[in-house]
């Protein structure tokens, strides 16, 4: 149900409100990187970021933390165009994007996994540029028992909301 009735139940007892239950991190493994021109796709180690000049662009609801993974995996950010979350990759933040980017002399812009996806609607514009995204891992450094909980319990509430 929307309203949580069938979650909040099952979790109650499960921990004490102030303790912290789970504790997630996520990493960088690798990086798409699109190829000016028609060069295809390929998936690179973390370390192709480091030493290279990059204009970032991101629509994410936390870009500092997008731009300090950059900058921690090596990369040397010369610019930034910032969205607002879920903002549309129009033609202007296309015309934006590659001024910063030719007037920096950046050959690569570095976005999100999430907005390279919504990019592939304009291709025509970014094919002077390589275009590059981290893939982000996600892994739970504890709370992995009340994870599983929390999943066979959201579980069960759906399949009584589907038995209905």
């Amino acid at each position: 149900h929307a309203d949580g009735q069938h979650v909040s139940t099952p979790l109650q007892g499960l921990v004490k409100p102030s303790a912290v239950a789970v504790s997630a991190a996520y990493r960088w493994e690798g990086v798409s990187v699109c190829a000016a021109g028609d060069g295809g796709e390929t998936f690179e180690p973390v370390s192709w970021l480091a030493g290279r000049r990059v204009v970032l662009m991101c629509g994410i609801g936390r870009p500092r933390r997008f731009i300090d993974a950059a900058r921690n995996a090596g990369a040397v950010v010369v610019d930034a165009v910032v969205l607002a979350d879920h903002a549309p990759i129009s033609e202007a933040v296309v015309r934006r994007v590659n001024a910063r980017a030719t007037a920096q002399g950046v050959g690569v812009v570095l976005t999100t996994e999430k907005d390279l996806a919504r990019m592939d609607q304009l291709p025509e514009r970014w094919k002077s540029l390589t275009v590059a995204a981290p893939r982000v891992q996600l892994s739970i450094d504890r709370g992995e028992l009340l994870m599983q909980k929390v999943a066979g319990a959201v579980g069960a509430g759906a399949s009584r909301s589907l038995d209905r």
